[in-house]
């Protein structure tokens, strides 16, 4: 991994860590509009989001909890993950394909061999204390995967 990468990585931990010990403030979203994540199950706890651009993995025990809204742009998608948590929609965060190269924390390659970059932004989940604490740790434990995300671009 090369010193780029690894501040990249390094910078999203730190981010997830600091959006799970403060509880940040902010505010939850509307539902999104958008199927049920679009998924294969796999045998090492993976599940295949397939894009337009390229295939993203997400952990297996949370995709019947996640949401998945994709948009593309002409050679560029975002897919923003959101889960319902306590009757109320969050955000968790968006992986931007071909957007964005300068804060990347990979590549992703389509079927037809094109690699582009993809880099990822997590959200500020809002006021949780009308969550217990077990759905809160399950919101971040969600929101956290988007390391597993960007662990297994391919």
């Amino acid at each position: 991994m090369n010193k780029k990468s690894m501040k990249v990585m390094v910078a999203l931990m730190l981010a997830v860590a600091i959006f799970g010990i403060s509880g940040c403030s902010g505010t939850e979203t509307a539902k999104p509009e958008a199927n049920q994540a679009g998924t294969t199950g796999m045998e090492d706890g993976l599940s295949e989001i397939s894009t337009e651009l390229g295939t993203l993995y997400f952990p297996s025990e949370w995709i019947d909890d996640v949401v998945t809204q994709e948009e593309n742009g002409d050679s560029s998608c975002s897919v923003t993950f959101s889960a319902e948590i306590g009757g109320a929609w969050y955000e968790l965060f968006t992986v931007s394909i071909g957007e964005n190269e300068e804060n990347s924390v990979g590549t992703l390659t389509d079927a037809d061999g094109n690699a582009r970059a993809v880099s990822i932004e997590a959200y500020d989940l809002g006021d949780l204390s009308a969550l217990s604490a077990e759905e809160q740790d399950q919101l971040y434990a969600m929101q956290e995967a988007l390391n597993v995300v960007a662990e297994n671009l391919k």
